[in-house]
């Protein structure tokens, strides 16, 4: 079934413990940190009383599209070799804050929670892209395989070609996720992460990729308005396109990125993210995209689901080949 069962009005979010983070990724956010203050300060410290509203406009979407540039792409491909730990005091990876908020994700009553409901106990095909655009030049990650959504299992292969490591293994088992290659854990081994603890390291992102992480994310769209009918898959849908709040975008995302995103909102605004859902003749989610474009800089994420209702194979790595570790972190895992 869906994680934190979707269909209900009300979803309660699990606390996430302290965990670790490599060092790389600890550099990234400091870099990230660091560049928004430095941009903020920029856009707000040197008007004058004297500046016309329409260049105080200008300025501040200036500073908008570069501290989000920031946030959305440079610490993201500046993680693009982290690696998860098995070890909390390993000297080759930072400790890092890693505490999910507390509380309650309301997700509304609307035909694209109801389409999301609706395939909350049934298996499908995923085909998920992650595109990441950092000034004009795009950097495709591709995510496929079956998953059982009522089963809490399948299996899912991640592809980054611009990465050093350019594809990833991932199996789901209930409340574990096996990952290989991944961190300090020895090549043809996996790494075993707990799946109610993983974090998301980049914002848009779904932690260890669990495609029912985007799907309830995309189920609390606000002001959801049909945009009317496309073709998806070679059938006919209709098209839903809404925004995502706060509370929706920080989601099971590690401390620091949070951080950083709150601290944008706060002398910005809220962030550019839109959300649009397909819903098929029989009332099913066909196709979930959530996006920033922030101009030259941007991160766009598609998953299109098809096959409903087919059997999924998705059988755990030997006991002897599993390692387990705190974080899954780096671009691949998310």
């Amino acid at each position: 079934m869906l994680r934190s069962t979707v269909s209900r009005s009300t979803i309660s979010r699990s606390t996430i413990s302290r965990s670790t983070v490599s060092r790389s990724a600890a550099r990234a956010a400091a870099a990230t940190r660091a560049a928004a203050v430095a941009v903020a300060r920029a856009a707000t410290g040197g008007a004058t009383a004297r500046r016309s509203a329409v260049s105080r406009s200008v300025a501040k979407r200036s500073a908008r599209t570069a501290a989000t540039g920031v946030l959305l792409v440079t610490a993201v491909l500046a993680s693009a070799t982290a690696c998860g730990s098995s070890d909390p005091d390993d000297p080759k990876g930072g400790k890092g804050e890693s505490a999910g908020d507390d509380g309650w994700l309301e997700v509304p009553k609307t035909p694209v929670s109801r389409a999301v409901a609706k395939i909350g106990e049934t298996s499908a095909r995923i085909e998920e892209k992650v595109e990441l655009t950092d000034r004009g030049k795009t950097y495709p990650i591709t995510i496929s395989g079956s998953f059982d959504l009522g089963g809490d299992k399948g299996r899912l292969s991640v592809d980054f070609p611009s990465g050093e490591i350019k594809h990833m293994e991932e199996v789901f088992d209930g409340d574990r996720v096996y990952l290989t290659p991944i961190g300090n854990v020895k090549k043809g081994r996996w790494g075993q992460v707990d799946r109610r603890k993983a974090e998301a390291h980049h914002l848009l992102r779904a932690p260890v990729n669990d495609p029912e992480h985007l799907l309830l994310q995309i189920s609390t769209m606000r002001g959801a308005k049909k945009r009317g009918t496309e073709t998806v898959d070679g059938r006919p849908a209709t098209r839903y396109s809404g925004t995502l709040d706060r509370d929706t975008l920080s989601l099971r995302l590690a401390e620091r990125v949070r951080t950083d995103m709150d601290a944008l909102i706060a002398k910005l605004g809220e962030l550019p993210v839109t959300a649009d859902a397909w819903v098929d003749g029989e009332g099913r989610l066909v196709r979930a995209r959530i996006s920033c474009d922030m101009g030259g800089n941007a991160v766009k994420i598609t998953m299109d689901l098809s096959d409903f209702g087919r059997k999924v194979t998705a059988p755990v790595p030997p006991a002897g080949s599993v390692q387990k570790i705190d974080v899954a972190a780096g671009i691949l895992p998310g």
